[in-house]
């Protein structure tokens, strides 16, 4: 049972994400899609193991995202997608997003500052709240640029960080003397 308690923890930490949110107002000359129309504002989140499992390319890395939710003009759109690639690569920082499985429309924010730390085949995801500079959207061939007022990006961690301050390690060590302590007097007492 205890060690139960233990494998939970540390996979509770292994499993740590973060959430990515975004929302702003689509611009008049925008054409009306699956996902933009003129004038309307939109809004989307969803969420990123952090560290998490990257493949790197120059400049960038690909990973996965899950749990998306992206509304227009307050009605839910279905999201296929799950690639998402974040960018640092000395001209650019930012995501671009996959919403369909086909890769066909692309979702790119850029930020003034970088989203993560580390290098790109071992990235850590920084969460804060990021200034954006412009957007694009890209569906089926069609770009805009510029395409929408877009007021931040939120990243917020979920669960616990993915490097455990010393004082955390302090307290997971001091639990497990504890535990191991109230089992050398449970075995003396039954003795």
């Amino acid at each position: 049972m205890k060690l139960l308690g233990l494998i939970s923890l540390f996979a509770a930490a292994a499993f740590a994400n973060v959430t990515f949110t975004v929302s702003g107002t689509y611009g008049p000359s925008v054409s009306t899609t699956t996902y933009t129309a003129p004038n309307a504002p939109f809004s989307f989140t969803f969420q990123v193991a952090n560290p998490p499992s990257a493949i790197a390319g120059p400049g960038y890395f690909d990973t996965a995202y899950t749990n998306p939710v992206f509304l227009l003009n307050g009605v839910q759109i279905p999201v296929a997608g799950s690639t998402l690639a974040i960018t640092n690569n000395g001209v650019v920082d930012g995501f671009d997003l996959f919403l369909d499985s086909a890769q066909s429309v692309q979702f790119a924010l850029y930020t003034l500052s970088p989203l993560f730390s580390g290098p790109l085949g071992s990235p850590t995801i920084v969460p804060g709240t990021y200034p954006t500079q412009y957007g694009l959207v890209s569906p089926q061939l069609n770009v805009f640029v510029n395409f929408a007022t877009v007021s931040s990006l939120q990243i917020t961690q979920n669960g616990p960080a993915p490097t455990p301050a010393p004082t955390s390690v302090l307290l997971v060590a001091t639990g497990l003397a504890a535990l191991g302590l109230l089992e050398l007097l449970r075995r003396r007492q039954t003795a």
